[in-house]
């Protein structure tokens, strides 16, 4: 070998050893790195119209995208100085400042009430307040004075029982007390009102004035308001008072038996107190006593982080388990298969009625596909597709009325044309966009050019009520309480009882539909995530929807198993539409997919007998659903009472007959 030769492979080695030292250091921080959950491009978002049908005028600071359905969106969308919910504390915007309670709780036959209650008050001389900020669980309240200048800022934060306020510039503070007053030292107060129990700490000394303090505020001071739990070590509630809470971040993971939930509150090193909820199981001993609320028990916990770990539930696979039928059930069933794929249309043009004929529709494929019925299938496929193809055109909104979706550049989201249930100003999204995404799922298992053709839609579907981190694009996490464990479906929140929301089924239809679309696509973080969502969802849904503990309370107890709507501040056995017992319970079933196995771990037959006493009671709007919860529990009984049920008009739209007696003859 010549040295020229030598020479030429000795660089050309080198050459090679640097590109794979590159590749594998690249491949290292690939692997490393913080997953991404989706790619949603700007160009993906650009490509749909943009409309602002109902532009908002939030008391946002600049800068900040409009917090849509949170516990806290009426600070940012309603002058009406509406109360927020953050267990144990209850907060309120007043005309000068702020007022803070931890509400007595009050029971009717059909509610139970956890309402604000203005035990003390905190005038600031202020004007009109603005949301300053906002972070995983806390958000920040600017005080304004006429001018617009904010001269203080009051930090509110999920499960914490403190509301520190800093004073941007010198001015005097009057904390008015619904009760007595007793000094501890200068800095320290005891607020008693009745059986509530509330401390004070402030860095300027305060005179006591009968009901109220007199505070000589200067520019940096801390004046913090707290509710104390009665029996507790008021000297732990007083020490955490001094160190406000300065940024709280919410962080999760999934492992195949545990979802762990971390919950850090940063307090300038300090320890600062955490009441949990009653379904968390948190690390450690609680040492700051027990608050009770609208929740029910909260053991308080004192640390900077606070770790919440659960049993993982196992994903529930897509299809129903149809390999046992009976050779009378299986000729029956690919009878009514033929008759719904016959008739099988779509008519409705609005994306929470039309999502719901697209998850319809998407079910008799998958029972076609599993009952290998081949050409069924193709015709229900064409059909599905066609639809799906009319529905997630970018650009349909520029030539169509309906069918179709915009991006709104002023709440930052993604919209269907067609406004139903306030979908426009961002109510219920996530029960809309669940059966987009079931519906998506199900059919790119048996298509595969679907994920490609339309993935950037769903996508952009997901990423509106659950992207995984703020862009200029979304808000991270829309529509999900990371505390609280499940969903608020108001866009506004504008009610004084809070925010609230209705149908716990959908909401877990949501991060079902969303598992189902990352297992599709292969996405291993989005799968995460949605377990991580469905897990907390379906835990809430059995916990506060589908079962309700009527705690000690004043007034005449709670007589109903299960509710309707939970706010921030009730327990409603109501729904917006219809005041009948199936509908309340009904709500809680639709729309009894193959992901709703958490039904199996509620109190079935009870919830039924008091909703629908006798056979005879089920009927009306949502028997379907009650006949498929029933056949969890007693499927010979749900067999017989689903008889009656004979046609489309018995049926929910988003429900067939095909696909009622595939979940019967399956249970």
């Amino acid at each position: 070998m010549t040295t020229r030769l030598r020479s030429i492979l000795l660089v050309g080695l080198a050459i090679l050893l640097i590109v794979c030292a590159s590749y594998f250091a690249w491949r290292s921080h690939a692997s490393t790195a913080a997953p991404t959950q989706l790619t949603v491009s700007q160009k993906a978002a650009d490509a749909l119209p943009r409309r602002s049908p109902n532009i908002p005028h939030p008391l946002l600071a600049a800068g900040l995208l409009p917090p849509t359905n949170k516990w806290y969106s009426s600070l940012a969308f309603s002058a009406q100085h509406q109360p927020v919910y953050i267990y144990p504390l209850t907060y309120a915007p007043t005309d000068t400042g702020f007022s803070i309670s931890n509400p007595p709780i009050v029971s009717s036959a059909g509610a139970i009430f956890g309402s604000h209650v203005p035990d003390v008050s905190v005038n600031l001389g202020t004007a009109r307040h603005i949301v300053q900020a906002y972070d995983d669980l806390s958000v920040t309240v600017g005080q304004q004075d006429a001018a617009g200048a904010t001269t203080a800022t009051t930090r509110i934060t999920q499960g914490s029982p403190f509301a520190f306020t800093e004073l941007r510039q010198a001015g005097s503070v009057t904390v008015s007390v619904l009760g007595t007053v007793t000094a501890r030292s200068a800095q320290t107060y005891l607020l008693t009102v009745g059986e509530r129990h509330y401390g004070l700490y402030t860095t300027a000394p305060a005179s006591v004035h009968g009901q109220t303090l007199d505070i000589d505020g200067k520019k940096g001071g801390i004046v913090t308001v707290f509710t104390l739990p009665a029996g507790a070590n008021q000297q732990l509630y007083f020490d955490a008072a001094s160190h406000p809470i300065t940024s709280t971040s919410v962080t999760y993971k999934t492992t195949n038996s545990a979802i762990t939930t971390d919950y850090v509150m940063s307090a300038g090193g300090k320890k600062t107190l955490f009441a949990a909820t009653p379904t968390m199981h948190i690390d450690g001993q609680p040492t700051g006593g027990t608050f009770t609320t609208l929740l029910g028990k909260q053991p308080v916990y004192s640390g900077t982080s606070f770790s919440d770990r659960q049993d993982a539930p196992a994903m529930p696979p897509s299809e129903l388990p149809l390999g046992n039928l009976t050779a009378s059930q299986r000729t029956d069933l690919i009878q009514k298969l033929d008759s719904d794929t016959a008739s099988l249309s779509f008519t409705q043009t609005d994306s929470y009625f039309g999502g719901k004929e697209l998850y319809r529709a998407a079910n008799l494929l998958q029972i076609a596909e599993s009952l290998h019925q081949t050409n069924t299938a193709a015709v229900i496929k064409a059909k599905l597709s066609a639809r799906f193809d009319t529905w997630l055109e970018p650009s349909g909104a520029l030539h169509r009325d309906t069918l179709s979706f915009y991006y709104d550049p002023n709440y930052h989201g993604v919209v269907g044309l067609k406004s139903s249930y306030g979908s426009d100003t961002f109510n219920d999204h996530h029960f809309h966009y669940g059966y987009f995404m079931y519906a998506a799922a199900i059919l790119s298992k048996y298509d595969s050019s679907f994920s490609k053709k339309h993935g950037d839609m769903i996508n952009l579907l997901i990423s509106d009520i659950a992207s995984n981190a703020s862009s200029s694009l979304f808000p991270k996490l829309r529509v999900f309480d990371s505390y609280a464990g499940h969903s608020w479906a108001s866009g506004t929140g504008d009610f004084a009882d809070g925010n609230n929301q209705e149908s716990s089924s959908e909401a877990t239809n949501a991060w079902y539909g969303m598992y189902l679309w990352s297992q599709v696509t292969h996405n291993a973080p989005l799968a995460s995530e949605s377990r991580w969502l469905y897990s907390h969802e379906s835990r809430a849904a059995t916990n506060q929807w589908l079962s309700v503990s009527s705690p000690i309370a004043d007034g005449v107890p709670y007589s109903h198993p299960t509710s309707g709507i939970v706010w921030g501040g009730k327990i409603d056995y109501s729904t917006f539409f219809s005041p009948r017992p199936q509908a309340i319970l009904g709500i809680q079933l639709i729309p009894m997919s193959p992901g709703q196995t958490y039904l199996q771990n509620t109190a079935i037959t009870s919830n039924i007998t008091s909703a629908a006493p006798a056979p005879k009671d089920l009927s009306g709007q949502f028997d379907d659903y009650l006949v498929m919860y029933q056949a969890l529990h007693d499927p010979a009984q749900a067999l017989s009472n689903a008889t009656h049920i004979s046609g489309p008009d018995d049926l929910d739209n988003g429900n067939s007959l095909t696909y009622l007696y595939a979940w019967l003859y399956s249970h």
